[in-house]
């Protein structure tokens, strides 16, 4: 068991679950790993293609946040969508779901290795 449970408290606000995922990530040093392939070179010469729905979105932003905060982006291009708010969530399966007023469609960070 874990704080990210299927069947997590409906009642938990985003600034809870954020602290959560904080939490999350600093207990398996998720930054200082990403830190040390950077530094060791293994990102180097390799294009990584990340594809998929909005976890994957999430997974990108996460990465380059780190590979940001390291210091070693060297640019970046991001194309955003607008999309149409409201809908049914199938992971909370209710009606007052919004989702983000931009969806990344393409996206593209560029940076250097250790």
């Amino acid at each position: 068991e874990g704080p990210f449970e299927s069947d997590i408290d409906r009642h938990t606000n985003s600034f809870d679950r954020g602290n959560m995922a904080l939490d999350f990530s600093n207990e398996y040093r998720a930054y200082e790993r990403v830190v040390t392939a950077l530094e060791s070179g293994a990102f180097d010469g390799r294009t990584i293609v990340m594809e998929g729905d909005s976890l994957t979105r999430q997974l990108f932003i996460s990465l380059s946040c780190m590979i940001w905060s390291a210091g070693y982006v060297d640019t970046y291009d991001i194309d955003q969508n607008e999309v149409q708010i409201g809908g049914l969530n199938s992971v909370m399966n209710n009606v007052h779901y919004e989702a983000s007023s931009k969806i990344i469609s393409r996206g593209a960070v560029y940076f250097h290795g250790g």
